[in-house]
């Protein structure tokens, strides 16, 4: 027993057990989108003269997009559980995360799937401008550029919030949006970790497996080493605060 117990306390040890989980919540990230949307693709190809199939197609593709969001926001709470020393088998872990992100944040996911398409469409109509020298072109590429950075910098802090802290739909927006600004370099890193394997794939073709292998997971572990210590600290003071409100409480009561 003592030899089994030093080996699962060896850093090799942790690197490998690591390795895999990354790789198995990377497949899960992926595999879960994919199962709406390999399907849709397939039928596009075969029914994209029908103005009513395409409208279902498209109702598939939004579905598709949502579930990868849930997958997401669930992939960072995985890491968090993990590193918080709590043990489990990762698809259970993932699968029951996944359900309670589903059943907990679904109203502020559909709120925001809009407002993302909608800058993703800007960048592309504006895109299409410039590349034409148009003035308004470049101006508005440049605009809902930054649209999509702040999108996504709080797609993250929601990710990071939901994962240490259980607030309603409209108090995590709130915060997420406030956390965005407060630090905003590592909010503006995390972007950075999640676009750089991205920009890797499409400059360097071949390293597209390795995309599939560990490319989102790998990005949200990164963003975990550099919010880890911020939202600790902050649950620590949340919880010392709650002792201190519990305490004032009890002294009016009596």
């Amino acid at each position: 027993m003592g030899n089994i117990e030093k080996i699962m306390d060896s850093i090799w040890y942790r690197i490998i057990e690591w390795f895999i989980r990354l790789i198995l919540l990377n497949i899960f990230l992926i595999f879960i989108p994919s199962i709406i949307l390999f399907p849709t693709f397939a039928l596009y190809n075969k029914f994209f003269e029908s103005t009513f199939m395409l409208i279902i197609l498209f109702i598939f593709l939004l579905i598709a997009i949502y579930l990868f969001l849930v997958a997401y926001i669930t992939g960072f709470k995985v890491i968090v559980h993990y590193k918080q020393h709590k043990a489990g088998n990762i698809f259970v872990v993932f699968f029951v995360e996944f359900y309670e992100c589903l059943k907990g944040i679904w109203k502020l996911l559909l709120m925001y799937m809009p407002f993302i398409l909608l800058l993703l469409f800007g960048v592309y109509y504006y895109w299409t401008l410039m590349e034409s020298f148009v003035l308004i072109g470049i101006i508005g590429f440049f605009i809902v550029f930054f649209g999509v950075l702040t999108s996504l910098i709080m797609l993250n802090r929601i990710a990071f919030n939901n994962a240490y802290i259980k607030m309603k739909t409209k108090d995590l927006i709130k915060f997420s949006w406030h956390m965005s600004f407060v630090d905003l370099h590592k909010s503006v890193l995390s972007v950075v970790f999640l676009v750089i394997p991205i920009f890797l794939v499409l400059f360097i073709p071949y390293i597209f497996v390795l995309y599939f292998v560990f490319g989102i997971s790998i990005s949200l572990y990164c963003m975990y080493i550099i919010v880890y210590k911020d939202y600790e600290k902050l649950v620590e003071e949340l919880k010392t605060n709650k002792s201190f409100n519990k305490e004032e409480e009890n002294e009016t009561g009596n």
